[in-house]
Order: C-alpha cells, then structure tokens, then sequence
C-alpha cells in the first residue's frame, strides 16, 4: 500500500506548554507533519513578541527539537495592517516551498479564532487548531504528566499575585490555582515558558533575571543560564 503524503504544516510558537501540546499532537498525527515553528519578534530588542524574553530562548528551543524557526520581525507596538504585511510575505515564501498549512495551540476562544482564521484567507493560508475544544485541566495535566517542564513568565495581577513569576508550571501550582483561573491560562491570566521536555534534544536552561511590572501584567525576564550547545554535548 502506497504510503499517505503528509501535508506540510508551519507552527506558531510561543515557546509555551500550548504550543508544545500542539506541537505534539501534530507529530502524532498521520495526517500532517510539521515543516517548522514560526515566532514574532520585536525589532530592535529582539524580544519575542508579548512573551518579552530574548529570542536566542526560542532558538534554542527550535535547535533542540530539531526544528527550523520562522522569525518574522515586527516593530514594536505593530498596528494589524503592518502585522498582516509582514505575515503575508512570510506567507508567500511558505506557498513557494509548498506549504499551506499554518497551525494556532488557541483552544476555546471563538473571536481569536475567528480572528486567524479571518488572516488566514487574507493571506492564502489554511489555519489548523489542533487543540481546539479540549479540555483545559486535561491538557494541564497532560503536559506534567508528560514530563515536561515550564516556568511562568507573564501573570495578569488582576486574577493573580506577582508571587507566581518564576515559579514551575507543575502539580502543586495546578493545586494551588484558584479555581476560576482557567489551568492553561487560555484567557491571558498567566503564560509559560517550556525548558525541558521528552521532545528536546537538550534542556534549554534559564534562569530569572528581574521581574518587572508592565501595568497590569507583571513579567519575569528570563535569560539563558548557559550555551546550548554544550547541553546538546553533555
């Protein structure tokens, strides 16, 4: 029998446990194999965008995965007219080498979907949502139970206290969630970092440098505690 030609597929990747999760899915399945991740990153600081850490971080992510890594650079504060040009370029080069497919780790929020998929035609893409309708606390819990492992890095202060900055996305920080704080933080309430997981080569190992107040967000900055490559080695 005549092998299934997978269709290639471009991840966006935040280097969160989100993007893992569908990360993982997608190499699961037998419909589609991922041809590379795909960040933003601001201009000028070389941060990721909204995330705020250094993108040598997600590089290294990439490196460890076995990955390319798409970065498409963005002024800062970009309005949505420049943000589509800038995916519209990088669109047009993924059509040339045969990809269409462009990959979200969005689960339930129907006007971000919308919103992709909206992009999605505008620049001649087709979106995918791998994780989309799952249950949050499962998909928590299935990334601790995975073995794998995330930092916070970004809290809403409405919903919760500084306190968590830096701390592991593990089983005590999901016993310790108030229960009206969603377990993957769908709706902005806190983000992750991923830097040790079955699926790297290598951890990606970081270490807090400050924590900073962006008003109502507070965000610790994270940088890397060693060169990757001698972790690849070790």
């Amino acid at each position: 029998m005549k092998a299934v030609q997978k269709l290639p597929v471009m991840v966006s990747w935040s280097g969160g446990k989100d993007s893992l999760l569908m990360l993982r899915q997608l190499q699961q399945s037998e419909q589609y194999k991922v041809a590379g991740l795909m960040t933003t990153v601001e201009e000028g600081t070389h941060q990721v965008v909204m995330h705020g850490f250094p993108v040598e971080l997600i590089e290294q992510q990439a490196q460890s995965l076995g990955l390319p890594l798409e970065k498409v650079y963005l002024p800062a504060r970009a309005p949505n007219e420049v943000y589509e040009a800038r995916m519209k370029e990088v669109a047009r080069q993924h059509r040339d080498r045969g990809i269409t497919h462009w990959a979200f780790g969005d689960i339930y929020l129907e006007d971000i979907r919308q919103y992709r998929e909206g992009l999605c035609q505008r620049i001649g893409m087709t979106p995918l949502f791998p994780l989309w309708g799952q249950d949050t606390r499962s998909l928590a819990w299935q990334f601790i139970e995975d073995k794998n492992r995330a930092v916070l890095i970004v809290v809403d202060t409405r919903v919760l206290k500084p306190t968590f900055l830096g701390k592991f996305f593990n089983s005590e920080f999901l016993r310790r969630l108030p229960n009206w704080i969603d377990p993957c933080g769908e709706r902005g309430e806190f983000h992750t970092f991923v830097f040790s997981s079955p699926s790297f080569r290598f951890p990606v190992e970081v270490e807090v440098k400050s924590l900073e107040s962006k008003g109502v967000f507070w965000v610790a900055r994270i940088r890397s505690r060693g060169n990757s490559d001698s972790k690849k080695e070790s």
